[in-house]
């Protein structure tokens, strides 16, 4: 048996088709919206790198707050300094915060939809 879509009469039900439909849209994972990821492709190698390592490490582990080991990163080629410069970019164009603790592991926190840069602590 198929589904059948049948469109709303009702205004307020347009209205909620339409916006769970712009929820539906993504491109590698249903919990990378398309926005977090068209802010991240617009940014340098190291910070797109660390991001989408980032990502996959948050999907796989099924948490919002993960903490980024240097070490995890260079099973993927990224080296600490590349780390450090990827995760400050990417807290700058609001795409993700950042807990630092001197001598420790960041605690990288994911912000989707992400901040306005004026918002951006």
């Amino acid at each position: 048996m198929r589904e059948r879509l049948i469109g709303y009469q009702d205004q307020d039900l347009k209205i909620l088709e339409k916006k769970h439909r712009q929820r539906m849209r993504f491109f590698l994972h249903r919990s990378v919206s398309m926005e977090w990821f068209q802010r991240l492709i617009l940014l340098g190698a190291s910070p797109i790198r660390v991001g989408l390592v980032l990502r996959l490490k948050m999907i796989l582990e099924g948490k919002d707050i993960i903490t980024l080991t240097t070490s995890g990163l260079s099973d993927f080629g990224i080296t600490r300094q590349q780390k450090w410069k990827g995760l400050k970019a990417l807290r700058e164009e609001g795409l993700v915060g950042i807990e630092s603790r001197p001598g420790k592991n960041p605690k990288v926190t994911l912000i989707d939809p992400p901040l306005e840069k004026k918002e951006v602590r």
